[in-house]
């Protein structure tokens, strides 16, 4: 990605630490829900259910709430991620527009695609080090991007087996539900 001196100044991360928390308050709510219909599976509208489909139902939402506790904890794990990478992503920036302004402390102007202009012909040399350390900065950036979203989408692999495990699960009570008819 070739990014612009504006487009670094202008860089927001709070959508990344947004999503982290949002992340973290979702993977409590998860939790919270399936403890709790799997905790009143054994007595619906406070009545104590007896027999194979309560049973049944008690160990589907057991087995659910596991799945979910899981994904939960897949979820704080992206948090964390998302978190982390942000705190670098800020740091990379940080050391972007650290270069930029040596650069320009030194005297140099610096263009929106990251030239160095020398004040003088005779400081060109100087102007080519600041040049390669901005471009080794922005290197770092992009890479620190990439690392980021990597790390990112791995982390929400074990959230999207949840999903995947809910869409297979479709029928709660399996062949139980034929024994309901029977004597």
């Amino acid at each position: 990605m070739i990014l612009t001196l504006s487009q670094v100044e202008a860089l927001d991360l709070s959508h990344i630490t947004d999503a982290a928390a949002h992340w973290q308050n979702v993977a409590q709510k998860w939790e919270d829900s399936f403890d709790a219909v799997h905790r009143e599976s054994q007595y619906p509208g406070g009545t104590s259910w007896q027999g194979r489909a309560a049973e049944a139902c008690y160990q589907h939402t057991g087995r659910d709430r596991f799945v979910a506790l899981d994904a939960g904890d897949s979820l704080r794990d992206a948090a964390r991620v998302a978190r982390n990478g942000a705190d670098d992503l800020h740091w990379a920036k940080s050391e972007v527009l650290n270069a930029v302004e040596d650069a320009r402390a030194d005297g140099h102007q610096v263009t929106d695609n990251f030239m160095v202009v020398p004040p003088h012909p005779v400081r060109a040399p100087q102007a080519a080090a600041h040049a390669a350390n901005i471009g080794d900065m922005v290197a770092v950036l992009n890479a620190t991007d990439s690392e980021v979203a990597s790390n990112l989408t791995s982390a929400a692999a074990g959230v999207q087996a949840v999903n995947h495990h809910f869409k297979q699960d479709a029928d709660p009570f399996g062949d139980v539900g034929a024994g309901l008819s029977r004597p």
